[in-house]
């Protein structure tokens, strides 16, 4: 096994063949017996591959063994000694006498051991004949064999392609239903609406005929009436309150002066008080000037300055008691006139609130007065505007009246294409229902088809009625590596069609050097699903089947290549260095390779495959006679390093079973 681009390395990837005894065919036992007898007849070797050779001790190839005994006897006359003419010639005459005797009697046991063999080799011959006929018969059997499962295959696949177009046309037939009845819903909802102006149209053209009437007319006079009563009312609301608010603004002023005078008294009595303080002040700074000079002059003891100073003291308490009446005095004249002022303040605040919200009501009463007017307006304009349509009204009476009759005939010409879209829709909703139907339809059959595509290996062989096929995959040692409706699984059909294609090179491989082709049966092929899910995972064989099988790990590509050019190669060296024979194919190989048990060792010694040991035991399995039966499959989910898994499994009848 190669390593890169097709062919993965792996010690596990080679199997040898199966740990059997071999029989040798019959009929190659009795050439080998007869070839021994002839050669010590003759002296000589029958030209065939089991030849013997002499060999050197490091393999090399020398001349055959066995001598002519006429060699032997004319290396005998050439030996030391003098002889006559007549002794040499008596002496060659014996020799050829006694040869001619051996020669006599070897003929005898020969046509003794040769009668039987002549016979088996007839029958042999025609035992051949028949074989080439039957193997040329299932030949063409085992290829029709391989087309038909190919076809069975293919045919599950093909159902499910099949399904899906169906419901791709339902699916179609279903948007083109729902396109024509989205399009006869529009028309029915236009002639819908169309119905409806009409209607609408009709009574409207009937309110046009009565709406201005005398009684329209009245309500609007007493409207008039009812708004010049409301402007009479708002006039004399004002006018009371024009009356309030001069009331008001009289007493504002009246409030007003007083507190002017009261400021003024405050103001003149603020002076009083201010220029009496100050007399106070004057007087008690005179009355402590006169004590001290008293106690200045009471120092000095008596005389007139003493006298002086006493007189100045009393003079100074007189004025200073005189100041501080007048002081209580203005003291309380400015309490009076400040509590007076204070009075006036407030009556004039209150006049001013008094005299705002007079103003407000004046203001308001005017707006009512302007609101009652406007309203009067309007309500004059409504009469002349009522009497105006009453007039138009009568006049455009029997114009209303006939658009009445013009929008009833409309009306019944709506009405009638309102049922007929009506039934176009229902007609087209008929159709979008037996369209969804066939949907429906083709959705299941998809649906089904899908359900046992995605069963793969499982739902063909159920088709199949391989029920043991799917006992085999389902309740194997190794079941669990299966993954069914796994699109990358080896039970997927795309990958079993993937496989007949191998199983076809296989078998041209076999036919091309002699081999029957091998028949695919249906439980082999499930062995070997079950073997390539387990060794997608596990770098080895499962073991879990008693079948011999072939693994590869690549990238995708046919096996056979891996499994017999490749490993032909080295069997071919191995046997041509070993024991210089070559041109060994087919059944030849394989018996040759029976007989010689150096062989598989030489190739591991001697051959590498990306670094592993090589092997042929790949390509004997492939090119072996005892089998007759294969299944082969392909896993590529690539677990290990991305490779795709191929396993090949083959047996004799005696496993293969139905299918």
């Amino acid at each position: 096994m190669t390593q890169g681009k097709h062919f993965a390395a792996g010690g596990d990837h080679f199997a040898a063949l199966p740990n059997k005894k071999i029989h040798t065919p019959k009929g190659i036992a009795r050439l080998t017996v007869t070839a021994a007898t002839m050669a010590a007849m003759t002296g000589s070797s029958l030209i065939s591959p089991f030849t013997a050779f002499a060999q050197t001790g490091d393999g090399g190839t020398q001349h055959p063994a066995v001598m002519s005994p006429i060699a032997a006897h004319a290396g005998a006359a050439s030996g030391t000694g003098t002889k006559s003419v007549a002794q040499t010639i008596a002496d060659l005459q014996k020799a050829v006498d006694e040869a001619k005797a051996k020669e006599d009697a070897a003929k005898a046991s020969y046509d003794e051991v040769a009668g039987p063999y002549n016979e088996a080799a007839s029958v042999r011959d025609q035992a051949k004949a028949s074989y080439d006929s039957a193997v040329n018969a299932g030949t063409a059997a085992d290829r029709a064999a391989m087309d038909e499962y190919a076809r069975q295959v293919a045919e599950g696949k093909d159902a499910a392609d099949a399904a899906g177009k169906d419901l791709e046309q339902a699916k179609a037939g279903l948007a083109d239903a729902k396109a024509d009845a989205s399009e006869k819903d529009e028309a029915y909802q236009s002639a819908l609406k169309a119905a409806q102006d009409a209607k609408d149209a009709l009574d409207k053209a009937k309110a046009d005929a009565v709406s201005a009437t005398p009684e329209a007319i009245s309500a609007a006079e007493q409207a008039v009436r009812d708004a010049q009563a409301a402007v009479e009312r708002a006039q004399a609301g004002l006018a009371n309150a024009n009356a309030t608010l001069a009331d008001a603004q009289s007493k504002l002023v009246a409030a007003q002066s007083a507190k002017d005078s009261a400021d003024a008294v405050l103001a003149a009595a603020q002076q009083n008080k201010d220029a009496a303080d100050a007399k106070a002040a004057a007087a008690s700074a005179a009355y402590e000037k006169a004590k001290a000079d008293l106690a200045a002059a009471e120092a000095g003891a008596s005389g007139p300055e003493y006298d002086a100073a006493k007189q100045k003291v009393a003079d100074a308490e007189a004025t200073l008691a005189a100041a501080r009446a007048v002081q209580s005095q203005c003291e309380s004249e400015l309490e009076q006139v400040q509590s007076a002022a204070a009075t006036a303040q407030t009556e004039l605040n209150d006049a001013q609130a008094s005299l705002s919200a007079k103003q407000q009501a004046a203001v308001d009463a005017a707006s009512g007065v302007n609101d009652a007017q406007s309203a009067l307006d309007a309500a004059n304009s409504d009469l002349d505007a009522a009497k105006q349509a009453n007039a138009d009204a009568i006049a455009k009476l029997d114009a209303a009246k006939q658009a009445v009759k013009d929008a009833e005939s409309a009306k019944a010409a709506a009405d009638v294409e309102l049922a007929n879209a009506k039934t176009a829709k229902d007609t087209a909703d008929a159709a979008v229902t037996a369209a969804q139907q066939k949907v429906d339809e083709a959705q299941a059959k998809l649906d089904s088809a899908d359900a046992q595509l995605k069963q793969g290996a499982i739902g063909f062989f159920k088709a199949m009625g391989a029920d043991s096929a799917i006992e085999i995959i389902q309740n194997c040692t190794h079941k669990d590596y299966t993954e069914v409706g796994n699109s990358l699984d080896a039970t997927s059909l795309d990958n079993m069609l993937a496989a007949i294609p191998y199983m076809k090179s296989i078998n041209e491989y076999r036919k091309s050097v002699g081999l029957s082709e091998l028949q695919v049966t249906y439980k082999l092929i499930a062995a070997a699903i079950a073997n390539a899910n387990y060794s997608d995972v596990k770098f080895g064989h499962s073991m879990q089947f008693d079948t011999t099988e072939n693994l590869a790990w690549n990238y995708g590509t046919d096996p056979k290549p891996q499994w017999v050019d490749q490993e032909k190669a080295f069997f071919d060296q191995a046997v041509q260095e070993l024991y210089g024979v070559t041109g060994l194919t087919g059944k030849d190989a394989v018996d040759f390779y029976k007989t010689h048990s150096g062989i598989e060792s030489y190739v591991n010694q001697h051959f590498k495959v990306a670094g592993y040991p090589a092997t042929v035991g790949h390509y004997l399995h492939v090119i072996s006679p005892e089998i007759g039966y294969m299944g082969m499959a392909v896993c590529s989910k690539g677990t290990l390093n991305g490779w795709q898994t191929d396993s090949l499994d083959t047996a004799n009848l005696g496993w293969a079973g139905s299918g």
